[in-house]
């Protein structure tokens, strides 16, 4: 996000990083961190609470950098420290009915 804030607004940056960040998690959380099975169900809850998320990073972005003209570095700080707990409970939240049993 910084990188790319040099070139374009820093809201910009933020929604190119996070909608790289949402295919990366969408894949990987919940097979591997929650240990989960991907159903379109699951998926789909945690789509929608994660495009939540991206618009109370936006929010926060817009905020710092703007509004108290933090620098990239600084935003880019606290947009991390507001969104990445909810991100992870949004995982946790969506897919926690469907964890994949441990084999014996």
């Amino acid at each position: 996000m910084i990188v790319i804030a040099h070139w374009v607004e820093i809201e910009i940056a933020y929604t190119i990083v996070f909608s790289l960040g949402l295919i990366f998690t969408t894949i990987v959380a919940g097979r591997f961190v929650f240990r989960s099975q991907l159903t379109g169900r699951a998926v789909g809850r945690f789509v929608l609470w994660y495009l939540s998320v991206y618009l109370v990073g936006v929010a926060v972005a817009r905020l710092a950098s703007h509004q108290w003209h933090a620098p990239h570095l600084l935003t880019t700080g606290a947009v991390l420290a507001v969104t990445a707990p909810l991100n992870f409970l949004a995982g946790s939240r969506a897919f926690a009915a469907r964890r994949v049993q441990p084999s014996s």
